[in-house]
């Protein structure tokens, strides 16, 4: 019986001084399972990963980068003084646009403003009304560069404020629509100098008529520079057979305000005095020499 309890006491400290090493094998173990993986192999939170992109798109468009709500646009100013005129073609470049002083041959895609001092004749202001866009003053540019987008014409526009006649609604105003004043049967031939010509060509093309080098019998109009201007009894003749009409440029200007052709251009007709009479016995209204004629 003495050796059974030695050996029963044995087996005891032996089962003590194993347990505190099963425990910490235990410990190890569970920390091993319990370890993040390699670093090769950690992903991060997906609020993490938002954080990372956005800083990667900041990096490469600055916080402090100026909004550019004109991009693509071509901006042209019309009646300002040159001082006037330089600080606003920086405005206009600081918000994206391209500011020109010659009317592009093709309508820009994107938008086109014409910023004006006051109503005018210019070829600049015509050529955004042959076009469809109501000319703006200043301001818009200014409200434009504070608020951060394009904005609206109605508040700023010059002309083309009845947008329900016009079938087209404030939100795409500024977008030109070539060709919706004249059809291409609209035939018209220009006489004046070549300043005349070259301007009132691009005005009438943009509108949509069809611009002739030289008269002929299916010239429906003659758009004049001179005024009266002198005939001789054939040519008169010839323009009388022709039905053609020859107005002044006050018959365009009105055209371009109703976004249609004048049909009636009896108020823009061009007083013409045939050759070889004095100027109070024959007139012949609506009727003009083909060529430039010096004497009377």
């Amino acid at each position: 019986s003495g050796s059974s309890a030695e050996a029963v006491a044995a087996a005891k400290a032996k089962a003590n001084t194993s347990s505190p090493q099963r425990a910490v094998s235990s410990a190890v173990k569970v920390q091993a399972r319990e370890r993040p993986a390699t670093a090769s192999k950690m992903t991060l939170p997906k609020r993490a990963v938002g954080s990372v992109i956005s800083s990667a798109v900041k990096a490469q468009n600055p916080d402090n980068a100026p909004p550019q709500p004109l991009q693509g646009w071509v901006v042209m100013l019309t009646g300002f003084d040159p001082e006037q005129s330089e600080a606003l073609c920086t405005l206009t470049q600081k918000c994206g646009g391209v500011p020109r002083d010659a009317v592009p041959r093709h309508p820009p895609q994107r938008g086109f403003a014409v910023l004006a001092k006051q109503v005018s004749s210019t070829v600049k202001f015509l050529s955004a009304l042959a076009w469809g866009v109501p000319p703006v003053t200043e301001h818009w540019l200014h409200e434009t560069a504070r608020c951060g987008a394009a904005a609206s014409a109605e508040p700023y526009a010059l002309a083309l404020r009845d947008r329900d006649a016009l079938g087209c609604d404030w939100r795409n105003a500024m977008r030109p629509r070539p060709g919706l004043v004249f059809t291409a049967a609209t035939r018209v031939s220009l006489h004046g100098d070549s300043g005349f010509r070259s301007s009132w060509l691009m005005v009438l093309r943009a509108a949509g008529a069809t611009v002739v080098p030289e008269f002929d019998s299916s010239c429906k109009y003659i758009l004049a520079q001179q005024v009266p201007l002198l005939a001789s009894a054939s040519e008169a003749r010839q323009l009388r057979d022709s039905g053609t009409h020859v107005v002044h440029v006050g018959w365009v200007q009105a055209c371009l305000e109703a976004q249609l052709e004048v049909h009636d251009p009896c108020p823009f007709i061009v007083e013409v005095i045939v050759c070889g009479t004095s100027r109070g016995q024959v007139r012949s209204p609506g009727f003009v020499t083909l060529v430039h004629t010096q004497s009377r």
